[in-house]
């Protein structure tokens, strides 16, 4: 199957730099951003509601990955093995084709999170959910997470919309030292059915992934105001790491922040 011409500009992304000194100082994950075409030829992503017997992100939208095991030789394998465990994806390159791994991202509890972006070419394949792991799989297409206006057509009694709040929105937080981090979700025109609004990391990662896709920034302002590039955030993680494991004193560590501060800020309208 010929690849989507609008995929070009993500093959042609040289490979990630990354510094031995990070890898070996925080701990990696990689997660699979799963492209595919639908029918009128725009691109969808794949996303899961993580099971609420889980112990972090309960019943959360997320993008299949996990951390990294002492046996994958590289994170495109953790990635890819995670999607077959979570969602029975093959892990077969010529079925599921590796288009590009962005750089790392960093989670609030310093966790370096490489998004590896595939894209699936046979459609025909049947998700088998580990229920353990995962309630249930659904589709957005990528092109949503350049839009600050709801892309989702009128409803009907039988699928209302969410008007809580709307289809865009986001919070600044601290970040501990350097300015404020913008975190971003999106609402899923399935809150109705339960589905959490794509949020924080998994919203920054689909967004970098639509713009590089698309070669357009969202229609929103991406960065707080004086928010660092990810790769001072990630030199101060391990310079925390590093206080940390000396015993001394620096910046707040990830047991002193928050575990999720969503209920107790108030988004901006």
């Amino acid at each position: 199957m010929d690849l989507p011409a609008s995929l070009s500009r993500l093959l042609a992304l040289p490979p990630p730099s990354l510094s031995p000194l990070h890898t070996s100082t925080l701990p990696r994950a990689g997660v699979l951003v799963a492209l595919f075409e639908g029918r009128h030829g725009d691109l969808y992503v794949l996303l899961s509601r993580r099971s609420k017997e889980l112990r972090t992100y309960q019943g959360d939208t997320a993008l299949p990955g996990g951390k990294m095991e002492a046996e994958d030789p590289d994170i495109e394998n953790t990635a890819r093995r995670e999607a077959w465990e979570e969602i029975g994806l093959p892990p077969d390159p010529d079925v599921v084709r590796h288009l590009c791994t962005l750089d790392p991202f960093l989670s609030r509890d310093n966790l370096l999170v490489t998004p590896v972006v595939v894209f699936i070419t046979d459609n025909s394949i049947i998700p088998k959910l580990n229920t353990q792991e995962v309630t249930s799989l659904f589709s957005l297409p990528l092109a949503n997470f350049l839009l600050s206006t709801s892309p989702f057509p009128p409803s009907s009694e039988s699928h209302p919309p969410d008007t809580s709040e709307p289809y865009h929105n986001y919070l600044d937080l601290d970040d501990w030292g350097r300015a404020q981090v913008r975190i971003h979700w999106f609402l899923t025109n399935r809150e109705h059915l339960g589905i959490k609004p794509v949020r924080g990391l998994t919203a920054s990662i689909l967004i970098k992934v639509a713009s590089l896709c698309f070669g357009r920034p969202p229609s929103f302002e991406l960065l707080a105001p004086g928010q660092v590039d990810t790769d001072v955030r990630i030199q101060d993680a391990v310079e925390e790491v590093a206080l940390a494991r000396s015993g001394s004193k620096g910046r707040k560590t990830k047991n002193e922040r928050p575990l999720d501060p969503w209920p107790v800020v108030q988004p901006k309208l």
